[in-house]
């Protein structure tokens, strides 16, 4: 049985992040692989050329399980106001959103109840897909 996934679409404004272009740039495909730490938001940066649907999921380190990690990601719109969040407490979250051009941030924060952040069952990739 799959976990529950919840989205929740926002309108909250809030000042844009300046650091965008340092950001890694998601494409469309599998993102690397990252360690989820307590406390800690890794951001990326999307460029969007034109109206698409996005969808976003995480997915854990290979052979390993996520079951207890819990994983958050916020998709902040050009204007840096937050437009969609996903939560899951087993590390597979899924945003899927109608976005118009721009560019996009997303915020992903995380943390696990199994151990150290360097443990492969804290580590998470994202995949991305544009429709």
């Amino acid at each position: 049985m799959m976990p529950a996934v919840g989205i929740v679409f926002s309108s909250m404004a809030v000042q844009a992040n300046n650091t965008q272009n340092n950001l890694p740039l998601l494409t469309e495909g599998v993102f690397d692989t990252q360690a989820l730490v307590a406390g800690q938001v890794k951001r990326y940066q999307l460029d969007i050329e034109h109206p698409i649907s996005l969808k976003i999921v995480s997915r854990p380190f290979a052979g390993s399980s996520s079951q207890h990690n819990m994983i958050s990601a916020t998709l902040r719109g050009p204007d840096g106001s937050a437009v969609a969040a996903a939560m899951d407490a087993n590390g597979h979250f899924v945003l899927q959103r109608s976005v118009v051009d721009g560019r996009y941030q997303l915020e992903v924060t995380g943390a696990s109840s199994n151990g150290a952040a360097d443990e492969s069952n804290n580590q998470y990739s994202l995949g991305v897909s544009f429709n």
